[in-house]
This record gives C-alpha cells, sequence and structure tokens, in this order.
C-alpha cells in the first residue's frame, strides 16, 4: 500500500471516530443541557413559589454549565459549526485552502492542547487541596475534569482536521 493511501484510510478513519464521538457529545449535551434547564427552573420556583431557594441548584446550574461550554465547543468543532475556521479557509482556492485548512486544524489542536495542559493544572492543584463544592458534596474536581478531556477532544479534533485537508486533491476533493 502506498504512503498516500495509507494516509487516506488513517483520515477515512479519523473523520468516522470524529462523527462518533460527536455524536456521543450531541447526546450528553441534551442531557446535560436538560438537566440544566429543569434545576434552573427547580432554582426559580423553589426561591420565589416555595421563599426558600434550594442550596445545591445554583452549584449544580454552575458545573452544568462549565461542561456545556467545553463540550459544546469540542462538539462544535467536530460539526465544523465553529464561523471563525471555515470562514476564511472557505474563500480561499486550491492549494491555498488545502494549507489553510490544514493550519487551521493545527492550530486548533494547539488551543485543545492549552486547555489539556491548563486543565490538567486545575485538575491536580483542587484534587491536592481537596476543594469542596458543598452544596454538592463533591470534590471540585470532578468538575474540572472537563477542562483536559474537552481539550484532547479538540486536539483529536483539530488534527483529524488538518489531515482531511492535507488529504485533499488541489481540486479540493479529497482523493
Amino acid at each position: 500500500m502506498s504512503t498516500g493511501k495509507m494516509w487516506m484510510r488513517m483520515a477515512a478513519g479519523a473523520a468516522w471516530v470524529r462523527r462518533g464521538l460527536t455524536r456521543i457529545l450531541e447526546g450528553l449535551l441534551v442531557v446535560a443541557m436538560t438537566v440544566l434547564i429543569l434545576d434552573v427552573l427547580w432554582g426559580v420556583f423553589s426561591r420565589y413559589i416555595l421563599g426558600d431557594q434550594s442550596g445545591w441548584t445554583e452549584e449544580l446550574a454552575r458545573a452544568l454549565m462549565i461542561q456545556v461550554a467545553l463540550f459544546g465547543s469540542a462538539a462544535a468543532f467536530g460539526e465544523r459549526a465553529h464561523l471563525g475556521v471555515d470562514f476564511v479557509v472557505e474563500r480561499l482556492h486550491g492549494d491555498a485552502r488545502r494549507l489553510a485548512g490544514a493550519l487551521a486544524g493545527i492550530v486548533v489542536a494547539g488551543f485543545g492542547g492549552v486547555l489539556v495542559s491548563g486543565g490538567w493544572k486545575l485538575v491536580t492543584r483542587t484534587r491536592l487541596m481537596e476543594q469542596q463544592l458543598m452544596a454538592l458534596g463533591i470534590e471540585k474536581f470532578y468538575i474540572y475534569i472537563c477542562v483536559p478531556l474537552a481539550g484532547a477532544l479538540i486536539i483529536f479534533i483539530g488534527v483529524e482536521e488538518a489531515m482531511r485537508h492535507a488529504c485533499k486533491k488541489p481540486g479540493g476533493m479529497a482523493q
């Protein structure tokens, strides 16, 4: 098998994995958003109707919002729905489009690397300091673990995007 065909198969396999991960993420995000909406509604109801807000609703909403924002950005990259990346790349032609698309994927992967590095530091610090979410009764690092996980997903998606663009023929179609 030639090197070009091997890269094409790897790119196709990575695209398949990306689509699967994105679908899983989207399903989890639907569940998280549903729980977030119900949590906020209960917080409002318990505060204004019952006159005594449940103490855990604010912490749960904050934790879910962090998760939804980070995993939602990974899902958006997975769906190629991030406006800033595609807006510039799609305006170019031929080799310039391929190069810009591959570079955009590398930049996205670099951003994911920053999330993994900084997120891991955040997780280890909060774990060592045994910081707690008092109303929920769990350690904060369980919430913050989403930062390096989302970063790892973004790295994978960025590398897959770079491979996808690098494996295109000069006319723009995949080889």
